[in-house]
């Protein structure tokens, strides 16, 4: 019996951040950020994109962190630090599939790089830079519970949306 590839929607992971998030507290890393994302531990990797307004190259990094328990005591493992580039595919509407609201002036990130931060994830990118359609960074996941994005810093963007989604890959096909 072959396995397949089942992904969810797009769930919105940080919407409309208009500044830089300050950076997790030291006692964060022993418990769980209070705007954590849910996720299945069962997923195997993590597909993210973002959009925003801004001006064409605007940048914006952000931290992805995991954990592997909802309860205090479980620690915020940073996972990835990304930089998303601005491009011009202009996007429509939101992709988060629960909410499907039209939108005017916001934009794809179409480049992606890994800033080399010291994640501990397995990070792969899918660019298409200056093509200004939609990059992606699809992380490998390792049964985390939830994930947070961390806007570290935003340049010409107010404000970025950072959206993913989660794929099984050990479903059995039937």
């Amino acid at each position: 019996m072959a396995n397949r590839n089942v992904f969810t929607n797009y769930l919105t992971i940080r919407k409309a951040v208009a500044a830089n998030d300050t950076a997790l507290a030291a006692d964060t890393w022993d418990s769980v950020p209070a705007k954590r994302v849910k996720i299945s531990s069962d997923a195997t990797s993590l597909k993210l994109m973002a959009y925003g307004v801004g001006t064409v190259n605007g940048t914006a990094l952000v931290n992805i962190y995991g954990g592997h328990g909802q309860e205090p005591g479980q620690p915020a493992i940073l996972l990835a630090s990304i930089t998303f580039t601005l491009g011009t595919m202009q996007c429509n509407h939101t992709p988060d599939g629960a909410e499907r609201v039209a939108l005017t002036n916001n934009f794809y990130f179409d480049t992606v790089a890994e800033t080399g931060a010291g994640g501990v994830a397995d990070l792969r990118v899918g660019n298409d830079s200056g093509n200004d359609r939609i990059g992606l960074a699809i992380i490998r996941m390792t049964g985390e519970s939830w994930i947070y994005a961390e806007i570290h810093t935003l340049t010409t963007i107010n404000p970025i949306t950072i959206v993913g989604a989660w794929v099984n890959e050990t479903i059995p096909e039937t």
